[in-house]
């Protein structure tokens, strides 16, 4: 796990960090059921080996999905999909996924189980920069969003940044750092830390911000640390990613996120009662699976996936 200090991460430290993949996976369902640490949390909270696979899918952040149905065409659907709100569940059958169920957010036990708390002399505002992906880009002009980020009332400074590995793998950080923020990153998504790394992040600040709505806005609220959109929207174009729809992207253009959005536009001192109800009911806290139900889950899966396998065999053979 990283040590933090206020003063950001070198660039070799950021390259390292956004280097470090110790998980392997095979395929697209293993990166998926794996990535950002959910598998390792997902076992734990199921009293299930961390040695043993697990065969499931889910949606890997908190707050509702924005992608076609054809975007779930390139998983193996032969699998119990794991949601995070109990009304998504139409849309993954649907989608054709012949089970699912409601988990709660694994980030929310791996802090809960371990106590994590917003630090008693935290300080600041950690900024999320807006992140790339290899089939979607952020065309906005990033000196626009540092600027705004600098001219924050002085109650919120000082600032630092959160970059997404991928940026900082091409090159997307430096500009940041050569502002003279500090720059921070949780690290590979298959690193095997990086809710570690994140969660000894962000204790430390008092505010956390982004120009749009994501998943570290539900782990913010969650652990009670106020967060607020602010600065220039990021102006997304999908180049080539599947299942999501072609050139411009505007989140704001769905109902469901920009009902979300509306609610974090002010910059408040802390998190209301709205803010956490909702954030809750996204991340499976009312009615996500409990650790005894996840259990069954798990080793069921891993049932049906064994018995499908040598049931094929005795079909092969005869």
């Amino acid at each position: 796990m990283i040590s933090f200090s206020h003063n950001g991460f070198s660039n070799e430290k950021l390259w390292e960090l956004a280097n470090s993949a110790s998980i392997k996976v095979r395929n697209l369902n293993e990166f998926v059921a794996e990535v950002y640490d959910y598998g390792r949390i997902i076992r734990e909270y199921g009293y299930y080996p961390q040695s043993l696979p697990i065969y499931i899918c889910h949606c890997h952040g908190p707050g509702g999905t924005f992608e076609e149905l054809s975007y779930w065409n390139m998983y193996n659907k032969d699998c119990l999909f794991l949601a995070q709100r109990k009304r998504e569940i139409p849309y993954y059958l649907k989608a054709g996924f012949p089970r699912c169920q409601v988990m709660l957010n694994p980030f929310v036990f791996y802090r809960k189980s371990r106590n994590i708390q917003q630090t008693r002399d935290a300080r600041g505002t950690l900024a999320f920069a807006a992140h790339n992906t290899r089939g979607i880009h952020d065309l906005s002009d990033i000196s626009q969003y540092i600027d705004a980020l600098k001219s924050l009332p002085e109650k919120y400074q000082p600032i630092s940044v959160c970059v997404f590995w991928w940026d900082i793998l091409n090159n997307k950080h430096k500009i940041y750092m050569e502002s003279g923020l500090p720059v921070f990153t949780a690290g590979n998504g298959l690193s095997g830390c990086f809710v570690d790394n994140f969660y000894e992040i962000i204790r430390h600040f008092k505010y956390t911000t982004a120009n749009l709505v994501g998943s570290y806005t539900y782990y913010s609220v969650e652990i009670g640390i106020p967060f607020f959109v602010y600065g220039p929207e990021a102006d997304y174009f999908n180049v080539d990613e599947p299942g999501i729809k072609a050139g411009k992207i505007r989140c704001t253009d769905t109902n469901e996120y920009r009902k979300i959005y509306n609610m974090f536009l002010e910059m408040v001192d802390e998190v209301s009662a709205d803010q956490k109800k909702i954030v809750e009911r996204n991340m499976g806290v009312y009615d996500g699976a409990t650790r005894l139900q996840m259990a069954k889950i798990l080793y069921w899966e891993l049932f049906r996936h064994y018995f499908a396998g040598i049931k094929s065999l005795f079909r092969r053979k005869l």
